[in-house]
């Protein structure tokens, strides 16, 4: 009977001991199990927050990209080295240059010196105190007359503009960034308009180059985004590489000569503008 006895005994200590050890690997599997999902969170959170640090970097990275871009596209298209401060110009909303201020020089202007002695990029005195650049350096004197420069300053405050009679040529750069000008006279006796002359005359609406202009330079009324009519002349026989390029609100073309000498015409690349618009033959 005492044999049977400790049989018992020893059959029930090792149960107990089995459900011991089971709840233990019970216990064992929660903690994991509870470890495992704190660890998926955490690498979870820690991943987001690194690709949102490198979406950020992307994202300031691409920015300053645009910006870079779009200031090397201002700086050409504006040309900013070109804008200079005049005091002497008014800033009335029209301007028209009297003799003492006439914006253009005359053929074989002296060319005044910069303190190093070099009279590359120094500014040429004209009669009665208007500058304009020297020769060869945004276009020179024209063979036959004067080479009309319009004077800077406070261009903002310019909606209209008379060039001087007696001019001959419309120099480069004359107009650029003019962004309020929204009408310019040219005088008879001009016979070219130079390059980039209207670049980004972003309020001219319409202009009427006279009888007798043969040339319009490169870019010369590229981005003028609001200009709806041009009027151009039977003496005209080139036009210069993008001379209306971006000039998206153009419409209609009044040409004074015939369709025949419209086709005869040289027009330049980037022009593409001009094959979309009505061109009138024959106008005034």
């Amino acid at each position: 009977m005492a044999g049977n006895s400790d049989n018992e005994s020893r059959s029930w200590d090792v149960l107990i001991f089995g459900e011991r050890i089971l709840k233990t690997a019970k216990i064992g599997a929660f903690i994991w199990l509870g470890l495992s999902v704190l660890v998926l969170i955490i690498v979870s959170i820690a991943t987001k927050f690194l690709i949102g640090l490198i979406s950020m970097a992307g994202c300031i990275v691409e920015a300053g990209l645009w910006l870079f871009f779009w200031t090397c596209i201002a700086y050409h298209f504006i040309g900013l080295g070109q804008i200079a401060v005049n005091t002497d110009v008014p800033t009335t909303p029209s301007y028209t240059p009297s003799l003492n201020n006439t914006g253009f020089f005359d053929k074989k202007p002296e060319k005044a010196k910069n303190p190093s002695g070099s009279s590359r990029g120094a500014k040429v005195q004209t009669t009665g105190g208007a500058t304009a650049s020297p020769a060869g350096k945004t276009g020179g004197q024209d063979a036959g007359g004067r080479v009309f420069s319009a004077p800077t300053g406070n261009r903002a405050d310019i909606i209209n503009y008379t060039i001087p009679a007696g001019t001959t040529k419309i120099d480069n750069w004359a107009f650029s960034g003019w962004i309020n000008l929204k009408s310019v006279s040219i005088p008879q006796g001009v016979v070219s308009v130079g390059n980039k002359a209207f670049s980004v005359c972003s309020a001219l609406r319409s202009i009427y180059i006279p009888d007798g202009v043969q040339t319009i330079g490169s870019s010369a009324f590229h981005f003028c985004t609001n200009l709806t009519t041009v009027r151009l002349p039977a003496s005209l026989t080139s036009v210069g590489k993008s001379a209306f390029l971006g000039c998206i609100a153009l419409k209609t073309i009044r040409y004074a000569g015939t369709e025949e000498q419209w086709k005869a015409v040289s027009i330049g690349e980037n022009n593409m503008r001009l094959n979309d618009v009505e061109i009138v033959f024959g106008a005034d």
